[in-house]
């Protein structure tokens, strides 16, 4: 296959996927740095919401990071760095999505609780 054929690609995947892949990675590092910006504000401006902000933005960064490694071992199929991207990926969405969970326990920690 071309490497320029984007009609093979698109029948062999279909258009979701490719979407998919490209939102993954343009998203990545615009969401990555937003999280970084958003926990240096958190230094100084306390809040609940703001914690849940960064560590929201950062955690779906790192998941898309990992999806698109995983995405990319589907078309690297048999080629050295495939095992490698498939190894990064599953981790970075791991712990990406660890990361979710943890900012939303941590919100739910940080209300003042409505008792």
């Amino acid at each position: 296959m071309d490497a320029f054929d984007d009609d093979a690609v698109i029948r062999e995947h279909g258009m979701p996927y490719k979407l998919v892949y490209i939102a993954a990675v343009l998203l990545h590092t615009p969401l990555l740095t937003l999280g970084g910006i958003l926990a240096g504000i958190n230094i100084f401006v306390q809040a609940a919401w703001l914690l849940l902000a960064w560590m929201g933005s950062a955690a779906l960064g790192i998941f898309l990071f990992g999806l698109a490694k995983v995405m990319d071992h589907d078309d690297l199929r048999g080629l050295p760095g495939s095992g490698k991207a498939l190894m990064w990926g599953v981790f970075a969405m791991v712990v990406g999505a660890a990361m979710g969970v943890g900012a939303v326990v941590l919100f739910e920690l940080g209300r003042p609780s409505g008792a």
